[in-house]
Formats: structure tokens, C-alpha cells, sequence
């Protein structure tokens, strides 16, 4: 059977924006369910072909460095929309992602929709962030964001990774194919292997890390005046690191608590940024969307963000994950986590969220209502019996003392090696809270057979 073909366009090379990129085609990649073709630029340096897989079609369009020449591409990238349209006449391609904001494109939309190829836009910032800029930088900005709101007008196809964002898209666009993905890792193998540390921080281990690009709705303003204000001065030193114009006035003079490394990173360097530090703080005033998390998730260096939206969903994505982990492995301590298979299939269910099988029993990951935050449990069934093998609560935001006892020791011994479509107790005093526990075991129980 033939496979669909994909064309990754990636107009834009900055330092976030290539790991964000060449993770999703590699991931592509990987699944081989398409066949993999990217057209990538070259600005001065060639950013994407060391990261890209060897297994897909590789492209290049290089931007002209002469001053007219380059203002012409930005405005009308002729020679790019050709390219593009030879790769679709020749390879007769199914779909044209747009990865990487590629504002460039926006006037040529109606034209590269006429290859007949299904076009597909990643939105990256619904909402443009707070910057410091000159008059001349306002334009330019505001031109890419009129770009950029062009294309999403035009296609019919619009992927993002926030969850407000998508929600976002949902009500501007209600008859748009509006597509949600988790953010991909920045974790490159290079992170994993290497580490060197950074010249500026010779014999500096245990301090308070920034680390990203440098603009003001990072809030590395409110970070300064924050660690300044507090003891940690005293004890830590704080590191800034990362490429942009440093525009804030933070700095105390003649004091070298604070180390500003204001240049590009090598991934080696950011290895050994993470590792080293005591904590990593994003101090964002607003985040679409972002990847700084993964960094501190994979080097497991604790993290401290502000409450936007982005960081909001991700970082308590991340602790139910972590939740649901222990959970399971208090449960079936002989296990191992990739002894539990998630079961891919789609269940006409509002309060079961996943499930899992292990041996012969089918675990179901369940959220049930209560008195205020109610309840998160796994129940584990046996396929063939129906009886409940194990029980445990991840969390309850229930009152302390009554609703709170279906985490605690005897309504769990009350469940376990019960039939689960049988009579199960409820708590006396506490049924707004054991009640829909007990409904969500029943409804389980119901499912078994259809996961058969």
C-alpha cells in the first residue's frame, strides 16, 4: 500500500523554533506512516540538516544575505514558492505542513493550494507576547503577525500545542479542523551525551537558572528585583542565560551574584546548565506555548513557573503523570512502568481518561465528581472474573476527614476482590464522594468486554 507523502516546510531557523521542528518530523518519521519529504532554509548557517533524520527527502532554499535581496524573500519569496511547487508537481504530495510560523508564505497561500494537497498550519501565538521594541521592530512585528494571521484565515487545517490556544482556535474557527499535540521534547541527543560547562561559570555549581531567549514577557525583570529582594541572594548565585538583547535594569554593580551569559548556548552547555542547578525558574508573564519544560523534566531539575496558562496545563499534565506512575507501581509493586500497556481505544466514557493492561487485568484511570475538586483513582479488573484486584486513589479535593476517606485504608479493603458489576458499600456519611467512586467501578466493569 502506497503511503501519503508529507512536505514539511521550515522557513524560519531560531534557536527554539529547529529542536521544536526537527522533533515532529522525527517522530514522523519513526511512525513510517507518511513518506517524509522537509524544505528547510539555510540563513547564513544550515541549523536543520545535522538534526534531521537521514530516512526522509531533505530540501534546501538558502535566503539571499544582500540587504534588498533578503527584504524582497521576506515579502515575496518567489523563488521559494517555485521550489515548492516543483516538490508537490514532482512528488505528487498528499499534505503541506507549515512548521515553523513561515509568515513569508502568507501571500502565497491560494497559490500553493492549488497543488492539491491538503495544507496544514502549526499556530504558534494567537496572541503576540510583550516585547521592548523600536518603531522600526513594531513594524516589522506587526507585519509578521498580520502574516501569520493571514495564513490562519486561509487554511482549513490549523495544529497547535496549547490547550488554550486550541480552545481559542475552536471559537474563532468553529467549521476549521483544529488540531491539538503535546508540545515535542527539546531534548536532543546531543543534550543526552554531552555536557560541557560554559566558560562564565568556571567552578559555579547550585545556582538559580533562567535559561531562553531574552524578552520581556519572560519576566527576567521580576526575576531579578525577586531574588534581590529575598536571602537566596546570599547563598545562591543567579544564572541568565541565553541569546536576545538584554534591555533590563537589574544588575547591581560591583556584585557578581548574578551571571548574565548573554550569547548563544551549545546544546553540550545546556546539558550541563540543568544538571548543575539547584532549580530552573520561568518567570513568564505569558506563554502560548513553550518548551523550556522539557529541559527541567528530562534533567529532572526542579522547576518554578509562573501560573500562565501554558505552564498551568503542562506542569499539572506532568504531576498526574508522575501520580499516575506511583500509583501504579504502589499497586503492582513486581512491576516495572513499561510493564503497563496503555490500551489505544476509544471509549464512549466522560470519567474514564485512560487504560491500561497489565496481565490479565484491564486498569482504568477514572475522575468522578464529589463535594468540591472530586475524585482521580485507578481500579484494576480482572478480564475474565470482573472482580476488582486493586484500588487506589491518586487524589481527592474533597473535605478532610469524610469525603477524603475514599483514599484511606479500609474503603480500599472494602473494594478489593469485590465483583466489580456487583453491590459495592459506600461510605456511610461521606456518599457524595463514594458514591460516583462506586458508579465509576460499575461503569468499568461494563467495558471490560468491549476491550477484549
Amino acid at each position: 500500500m502506497e503511503k501519503n507523502k508529507i512536505l514539511y516546510i521550515c522557513t524560519e531557523q531560531s534557536p527554539g523554533m529547529v529542536p521544536y521542528a526537527t522533533q515532529i518530523i522525527k517522530t514522523i518519521v519513526q511512525s513510517s506512516l507518511y513518506e517524509v519529504y522537509v524544505l528547510y532554509v539555510i540563513d547564513g548557517k544550515d541549523c536543520y540538516g545535522e538534526l534531521l533524520p537521514e530516512n526522509c527527502s531533505q530540501f534546501t532554499y538558502t535566503i539571499p544575505q544582500h540587504k534588498l535581496s533578503r527584504l524582497l524573500y521576506k515579502v515575496a519569496p518567489l523563488c521559494l514558492i517555485n521550489h515548492i511547487e516543483k516538490l508537490c508537481s514532482t512528488y505528487r504530495l498528499n499534505y503541506i505542513h507549515l512548521l515553523t510560523v513561515d509568515y513569508v508564505l502568507a501571500h502565497f497561500i491560494d497559490r500553493i493550494k492549488r497543488q492539491s494537497a491538503h495544507i496544514i498550519y502549526t499556530v504558534h501565538d494567537v496572541y503576540p507576547h510583550e516585547l521592548r521594541l523600536s518603531f522600526y521592530e513594531k513594524l516589522t512585528n506587526r507585519y509578521i503577525q498580520r502574516q501569520c494571521s493571514a495564513i490562519q484565515k486561509k487554511v482549513f487545517n490549523l495544529v497547535t500545542n496549547s490547550k488554550f490556544q486550541h480552545q481559542t482556535l475552536q471559537n474563532w474557527y468553529p467549521k476549521k479542523n483544529i488540531y491539538f499535540h503535546h508540545f515535542p521534547s527539546l531534548v536532543t541527543d546531543a543534550m543526552k551525551k554531552t555536557e560541557k560547562a560554559p566558560p562564565e561559570l568556571e567552578d559555579v555549581t547550585d545556582y538559580i537558572l533562567f535559561f531562553g531567549t531574552f524578552h520581556v514577557y519572560k519576566g527576567i525583570e521580576y526575576l531579578c528585583h525577586a531574588y534581590w529582594s529575598s536571602l537566596a541572594h546570599r547563598d545562591k548565585k543567579l544564572v541568565i542565560a541565553g541569546s536576545g538583547k538584554w534591555e533590563f535594569d537589574c544588575m547591581k554593580k560591583d556584585n557578581n551574584q548574578i551571571i548574565k551569559i548573554n550569547r548563544f548556548i551549545t546544546d553540550a552547555e545546556v546539558s550541563y546548565l540543568y544538571r548543575n542547578a539547584s532549580c530552573v525558574v520561568y518567570p513568564y508573564i505569558s506563554a502560548t506555548q513553550s518548551g523550556v519544560l522539557s529541559l527541567a523534566y528530562y534533567f529532572q531539575t526542579p522547576l518554578i513557573a509562573t501560573t500562565v496558562d501554558f505552564f498551568k496545563e503542562n506542569i499539572i499534565a506532568e504531576n498526574n503523570e508522575r501520580q499516575e506512575k506511583e500509583s501504579l507501581l504502589a499497586m503492582y509493586p513486581d512491576a516495572n512502568s513499561n510493564d503497563f500497556k496503555l490500551v489505544n481505544k476509544t471509549l464512549d466514557s466522560k470519567t474514564v481518561q485512560k487504560v491500561y493492561e497489565y496481565k490479565n487485568v484491564y486498569i482504568f484511570n477514572m475522575s468522578v465528581s464529589g463535594y468540591k475538586d472530586g475524585t482521580v483513582f485507578l481500579v484494576s479488573i480482572d478480564k475474565d472474573s470482573k472482580k476488582i484486584d486493586k484500588y487506589n486513589a491518586i487524589s481527592n479535593g474533597d473535605t478532610k476527614g469524610l469525603g477524603s476517606q475514599v483514599t484511606e485504608a479500609p474503603f480500599k479493603k472494602s473494594l478489593e476482590g469485590k465483583d466489580a458489576t456487583g453491590q459495592l458499600d459506600t461510605i456511610s456519611g461521606a456518599t457524595v464522594s463514594s458514591g460516583p467512586v462506586v458508579s465509576g467501578i460499575h461503569e468499568a466493569a461494563k467495558l471490560v468486554d468491549q476491550l477484549k
